[in-house]
């Protein structure tokens, strides 16, 4: 990892965010070199650099593998605490970050970093705009929710965490098609709520009810052409009624 320890380390987190340069403080030639542990070195002994770039509020910090590709690329907030660190030490508790996007050698992306709403418009994807506007409809504190965002090899899925506890509305999108797989609702890490399902070919699956993780109301399965093929109903978590397509309603004792 960069200099950037996740603050959720079980998620394998990312975000796509390349920003045109906007001002220029720290010149591009005066690079700071670390070593495999991310120490601060002399060129010689380097296994990693980094850039500073100042950004209005913020300084885009990029770091390469020495004479290699890009290794991670991210946002901080612009104060001379913050640059001491950045020019100092490789690894470090920084708290809230903008954006940021870590690399394999190879150029892909790899493992990822949080985005914190202080300032949720700066450089993200109009596709994320529509739910980080939606934070002013989580319920609760949202001065510690963050917006994350994970990379697997066909889906990614992103959602706000509040407290280390997944919070409000979390989605799991194909990346192949860009069509939403599911979309569910949590309150400080229980489903809470309604959450969806679709098939890959944007068809609803399911519909399912949630009170503070206990199923909690109807569930309802589709088939691929959209036909309604089973409902059930809960209470709390446990099933009370089952209705099936082609067969009678089934009560539970």
């Amino acid at each position: 990892m960069s200099i950037f320890q996740c603050k959720f380390p079980f998620l394998n987190l990312m975000a796509i965010i390349i920003l045109a340069i906007t001002s220029n403080t720290f010149a591009q030639d005066d690079a700071i070199y670390f070593d495999k542990q991310w120490i601060k070195c002399q060129e010689d002994q380097a296994a990693y650099s980094r850039t500073l770039e100042e950004q209005d509020s913020l300084i885009k910090v990029v770091d390469y593998y020495y004479k290699m590709g890009v290794q991670f690329i991210g946002y901080v907030k612009n104060t001379p605490d913050v640059i001491h660190e950045l020019k100092n030490y490789g690894k470090f508790e920084l708290g809230p970050i903008g954006v940021g996007t870590y690399f394999r050698k190879n150029g892909k992306r790899d493992s990822g970093v949080n985005f914190t709403p202080f300032d949720k418009h700066y450089g993200v994807q109009p596709e994320y705009l529509a739910l980080l506007d939606s934070i002013d409809t989580i319920s609760g504190n949202t001065k510690n929710l963050t917006f994350e965002i994970s990379y697997f090899k066909s889906i990614t899925v992103y959602g706000f965490v509040l407290n280390e506890y997944e919070h409000g509305i979390w989605v799991k999108r194909s990346l192949k098609t860009g069509k939403v797989l599911k979309m569910s609702r949590n309150y400080q890490g229980e489903l809470d709520g309604l959450s969806k399902t679709y098939y890959r070919s944007g068809v609803l699956r399911g519909t399912y009810h949630y009170s503070n993780g206990y199923e909690h109301g109807e569930r309802k399965k589709y088939n691929r052409k959209g036909i309604l093929v089973q409902s059930r109903i809960y209470e709390h978590g446990t099933l009370k009624e089952t209705w099936q397509y082609g067969k009678p309603k089934k009560v539970e004792n």
